[in-house]
């Protein structure tokens, strides 16, 4: 009986350290948003200082080589960041989310004397499943709201484009 208090009390201490975890990956992501703009500010100030310097008919090469180089810049900061930076965050945000979710329903099975899990039922995908699982198994509704379940589907719409693409969209 120890052991099993014990089990849960750990099982709910996990749930806590989720918050810490939203607290994380959203200060990660604000300081990623944070950099790419100032790449895009550094290149932009630097094109214009660049622009505004005296150029003679003999530099058209040169400025259209500089012209080309910041769009590729700009095309980098715009495109491919945020590739590399926020797609990887969309990522984590769902398997957060999810792993929250499992995370519960253990706790609630094992609270209950449940023998049947979260991989025991039966969904579409993952929401679907969760939903049916906690409402139909355990009798507890998390009370989404309309807006909430379409951000969810939203976002698991996203985790598996991201997943299924290569982060290319």
């Amino acid at each position: 009986m120890g052991e099993h208090i014990l089990h849960i009390r750990r099982q709910e201490w996990e749930l806590l350290h989720l918050k810490e975890d939203v607290f994380v990956l959203e200060a990660h992501l604000r300081f990623a948003e944070f950099q790419i703009e100032q790449q895009r500010l550094q290149a932009q100030a630097e094109w214009e200082r660049k622009s505004q310097s005296e150029y003679g008919r003999s530099d058209d090469v040169e400025r259209a080589r500089e012209w080309h180089d910041y769009q590729m810049h700009q095309s980098w900061i715009e495109e491919v960041l945020p590739r590399l930076v926020v797609n990887p965050f969309i990522v984590a945000v769902w398997s957060l989310h999810e792993t929250a979710i499992t995370e519960l329903a253990r706790l609630l099975q094992k609270r209950q004397g449940v023998t049947r899990s979260l991989s025991d039922t039966k969904g579409k995908h993952f929401l679907i499943k969760a939903n049916r699982y906690f409402e139909q198994t355990l009798r507890f509704t998390f009370g989404y709201t309309e807006k909430r379940r379409t951000s969810l589907d939203l976002l698991a719409a996203l985790r598996n484009a991201i997943a299924h693409s290569n982060g290319r969209m």
